[in-house]
Parts: C-alpha cells; structure tokens; sequence
C-alpha cells in the first residue's frame, strides 16, 4: 500500500468547514482527506505539500554549482549528479529530486603528492559519460596547479568502472594509464613541468589550434567545461570553452573518450557575436558585424561557458551560459545548427535565444539560473540548472534546481519553421515530481466551458512565467483569458484515479485569482466540492491600496487529496469586481495512467 504523509493524511476534524459540500449521495463527509495548500510549516516557515505528489527548488539540494546529470537508470537504477563544491561531490537518485551522496569521486588527493600539488584548485564542472565499448565511465573536469597563474584551468580526464568513482587521474605519458594509441607526442623539453603529462588536450596541438582560431594564447591554454555527446551514428564529439579572458566553446570530434581528432576541431561560439563568422570578420578587419553585438549577452561579458548538446528532429542545439556565474544575470542562452560541429547560430530574443534567466523573468526569488544538464523522465525533458543560494547576495554558494523543458515551433528571423526549447523556469514554487506516480492527465479530457481557441493554452504545457515580454513570449506562451467568472469541464470517457488539481497562476499581477473552486464528480455519483485560496507567500500586495504587486512565477492554487476515482473535475475561476480579466497559465490534474 502507498504510504501517505502527513500532510495527505490530515483528519476531516483538521479542515475548514468550508472545504466541502456533499452532494449527489448527499455523503456525509467526503471520504477522502483534503489539503488546499494553504499550511504553513512551523520549522521552516513556508508551504507544506506532499512530498509524494511534488517537489520545490527551494531546498539546497547536494548544495553545489555545475550540476551534471549522468542517466545510469539502464545499469543501476540511478541518476547520478556530479556537482563543483571545492572538491567533485557525487549523489545519486532515483526521483532527481531526492539524492543521496556516494562520496567524492576523484583518486586525487590521497598518497601521490605530484597529483595533490597539480589537481590544487579550480576543480570545476566534472562531467561523465559512459562507453559500452570499453564499459568505463569517463570523467573530463578543469583544475590548476599550485601557485601557477600562467599555467590555470586546465582539463583533465579520470576513469573509473562505476560511476561513483573513484576516478583516477589519466596521465598521458603513460601506455598504461590512457593506452598506447593515446599517448601524448610533444616536445618533453619545452612542456617540462609535471602537470604537462595529465593534460587531457595535448598541450602543443591545443596550443596551435587556440592561437590559430582565436588570435590569443600561451604556452598552456586555459580550458574548462568539458562536455561529452554521442550523436545517433555513434560518433564521439566534446565541448569544452576555451578560456582565454574572451570565451570561445569549441568542439572536437574523438576517436575515443581520451583522444580528440585534432583535423575536426572548430569554434563553434564566440562570446558577444552571433555567429563565429561574425567574430572571425570583426578580427580581420576591426568592425562590428552589420548585425551587432547579441543583445542579451551583457556588454562587459566574456562568457561562453558550459555548453550542452542537444539533438531534437535533425538539428543540433547548443545551450550555453553567458555572464558572470556570481551576478543574478548569469543564464543559459540556446544556439542551433545542422552538425555537431556547426556552424552554429544563436538564436535571436524573438526565437527565444535566452532559454533560462531569472533576471528576465522577473523573479524575486531566484537569482543566477545558469550551468546546467538535461534529462528525460517519463517522456518528458527537465533541465538541472544551479542558482544561487541567496537571492539577494547572489556570489558563489549555489545548489541544483529542476524544471521542465518543452519544444516549442516558431518562425525564425529567416521565415522557416524550426523548433526551440522553452524553460518552464525557474521556479521555487510547488511542481508536480519528475517521477511521480500520478502525472498530468487534463489532456486526455474533453473540455467544454471554453471557446476552443482560448481552452487550448491550458493544456500547451507551456507554463507563463517570464514578466519581461520578448516578441517570442508574446507570440507563443499564451494565457487563457476569462471575462467573467467561469466554470471549465474535464470529462474522462472513462473514470480515472487522481490525487492532484493545480491551477497556474496568470504572470500579469493584474490578472491573477486569489480564489477557485474545484468539484469533483466521482464515478459513484457524489460530487465534493473544494474552496481553494492561492498561498499568501506567492504574491505580494501594495501597503496602502492592497493590490497585488508581484506574483511569483510558475505560482498555483493546488488542493491534494487521497486518491479518487472521478468522472469529471470542474473548475471555477472568479474574475473580481475590480478586474478586467484573469489569467490561467495551466491547468494539470494528477492521475493514474488510464487502466491504473
């Protein structure tokens, strides 16, 4: 049997009298219990929810920045974060919101001092990925030496046979550690120093392929961000940003994991412009481009930082962070191309180029919503982001947060049709679990109490939660909108088993419900009736004329219940005396699969 929480679990004698109305069977009481989101925790001071049902970004999670995801479900059963703490901290999970640590992951520091004095700090962004040919697990990070200014953020590899480690540091002068076909050439006598044989990219061919493509460079280019994807036809690529003051991401096509085909290797962006082509104009002949500087990349910025590669119907995205990691607009920006190795093109605002960014949002909780991985859970695509600890001090404490990411076709600046990715984020409100057994079922309903045109945006999955308007949000993230006060219909052709009503808050504080009614028809003819209130701490209202200034985004009016097997959830949305209108952004109710 599901063990129930507290919280789903509560006594009739604990709610409000007004939460229920028997009908149909004239019931009693209804035989479930009822919670409509409106408890407050003492310990923490915020919402209580069922942890059985949803999750919230508020919790420091593993507590760390850089999070990468490693979906090792098909071989244990877990997903494993590997995150940047000072040292490569590693947790695993099965839900990717509750996660267990299984230790730090890197043979580095114990007995062989040369390593300890070459793997001394900058120990960032670790990433793993997995070889079935070899049935190793690969991890490629950044670290610098001791005491070297000029001699910083350099990558490394480590191999291990789990994927929790631990992971020994390859050393590439070594047949033994990388493998005879992997053993680095360059000149011993001028690439002297002990950190030389641990460097991942062999520092002469690294050396002349960054001078080369970007005009800048020194005896040991400083790299970091490694980032492995293996396309559909098998082939081997890495990311990673050369990090020379400016950022460029590069891309190289690898023999295996350990060797990059150097013939392959291109930029592939470069930060502040467009396109490459557009960087290599301007440093030929000193002159902006025709089309400017990106606008959304500050103006003072030089990051390109870790990038992503996406695949999705025959196209190549890269995603990307762009601004200071420490500043509250550091975000993650998208780019598109017909091949791994480019050229690629960032999008443009109006193609929704800035994907990630809670300084665009508008959000008063979440600040620096940047380096990230993405995962696909129960058919649906979440992206793992790191964001401040503190919303106002912002800086370097930062832990994981989770959201969902959708596709979305637009016409782009060329007038062709091409799909994008939308970032239902970043949240810190109350959202449905990746994994949860009940999942969102409003689709599968018919609906009736709607014009079909204004109906369709409840069920877009499209969550509307970016304040600040592009050409992009106003064109394609729509809100149904109602005039007066409505009652919306789900009926199921058969009955369904569900736990869950949400309702998704309008972004517009002007257009937001601070009340709803949700009555459920049951499959034995009662209907139960819920009064639900939206969360005093998910708005804010003005001191003197009590209008609402400020909505969080992503914010609901949920209630949860003991599971009920219904024919038909209807939904009542107040619009107010002194409102125009309201917005819902979504609708989801949580249920069983059908024949569950």
């Amino acid at each position: 049997m599901r063990k129930m929480n507290k919280i789903a679990a509560v006594t009739l004698a604990a709610i409000s009298a007004t939460a229920f109305i028997g009908c149909g069977n004239e019931a009693a009481a209804p035989a479930f219990a009822f919670y409509q989101g409106d408890r407050v925790d003492a310990a923490t001071g915020k919402m209580e929810f069922s942890t059985d049902l949803f999750y919230r970004n508020d919790k420091k999670n593993n507590g760390a920045a850089d999070p990468y995801v490693l979906d090792n479900t098909t071989r244990d059963g877990y997903y494993y974060i590997f995150t940047t703490n000072g040292y490569f901290s590693t947790s695993r999970s099965k839900d990717l919101v509750t996660w267990e640590e299984v230790g730090p992951s890197l043979n580095a520091w114990s007995a062989d001092s040369e390593l300890l004095e070459i793997v001394w700090e900058d120990i960032w962004a670790p990433e793993v990925v997995y070889d079935p040919d070899t049935e190793l697990y690969y991890m490629h990070f950044s670290a610098s030496p001791r005491n070297s200014s000029t001699m910083d953020m350099l990558l490394m590899a480590a191999v291990s046979e789990n994927p929790y480690g631990p992971y020994d540091v390859v050393n590439f002068l070594d047949p033994e550690s990388c493998g005879e076909e992997n053993v680095h050439v360059y000149d011993e006598s001028y690439y002297n120093e002990p950190m030389a044989k641990y460097l991942f990219l062999n520092p002469e061919k690294h050396y002349e392929f960054s001078t080369t493509q970007t005009g800048k460079g020194r005896k040991y280019p400083g790299a970091i961000d490694p980032h492995a994807f293996v396309d559909d036809d098998g082939k081997k690529y890495l990311y990673y940003v050369d990090n020379i003051g400016l950022n460029f991401i590069t891309v190289v096509e690898m023999e295996n994991w350990l060797k990059p085909k150097w013939e392959t290797a291109q930029l592939v962006t470069a930060t502040r412009f467009w396109t490459v082509e557009d960087f290599k104009a301007y440093k030929e002949n000193s002159t902006i481009p025709a089309d400017g500087y990106v606008t959304y990349e500050a103006l003072n910025n030089t990051i390109n930082e870790g990038p992503v590669m996406t695949k999705h119907n025959g196209k190549y995205y890269l995603t990307f962070s762009i601004n200071s990691y420490e500043k509250s607009d550091y975000a993650v920006a998208q780019a598109v191309a017909d091949s791994p190795l480019g050229p690629f093109r960032k999008l443009r605002e109006e193609e929704n180029g800035l994907l990630l960014s809670s300084l665009a949002q508008g959000s008063n909780e979440v600040s620096g919503s940047g380096h990230h991985s993405f995962i696909t859970a129960n058919d649906q695509m979440y992206v793992i982001y790191h964001r401040h600890d503190d919303f106002v001090t912002a800086g370097s404490a930062r832990n994981p947060a989770v959201d969902e990411i959708e596709w979305v076709t637009i016409e782009d600046i060329n007038g062709k049709q091409i799909d994008v990715m939308y970032a239902n984020g970043p949240t810190w409100n109350v959202q449905p679990l990746p994994f949860g057994e009940y999942q969102n079922i409003a689709t599968e309903a018919a609906i009736t109490g709607l014009e079909k045109d204004n109906a369709k945006y409840l069920f877009d999955e499209l969550l509307s939660v970016c304040k600040t308007d592009t050409d992009f949000h106003v064109k394609y993230v729509n809100e149904t909108i109602l005039t007066k006060t409505t009652t919306i219909a789900f009926d199921f052709a058969s009955p369904r088993k569900i736990r869950a009503v949400m309702l998704y808050e309008s972004k517009f504080e002007d257009s937001v419900f601070k009340t709803a009614t949700v009555y459920l028809d049951t499959a034995d003819g009662k209907t139960y009736t819920m009064n639900l209130k939206l969360m005093d701490e998910l708005y804010a209202c003005n001191d003197y004329s009590g209008e609402i200034e400020y909505v969080q985004p992503g914010a609901a009016i949920f209630a949860e219940f003991a599971q009920t097997e219904v024919t038909r959830v209807r939904v009542t949305v107040p619009v107010e005396k002194d409102q125009s209108q309201v917005g819902i952004s979504e609708i989801r109710i949580l249920g069983l699969a059908e024949g569950k």
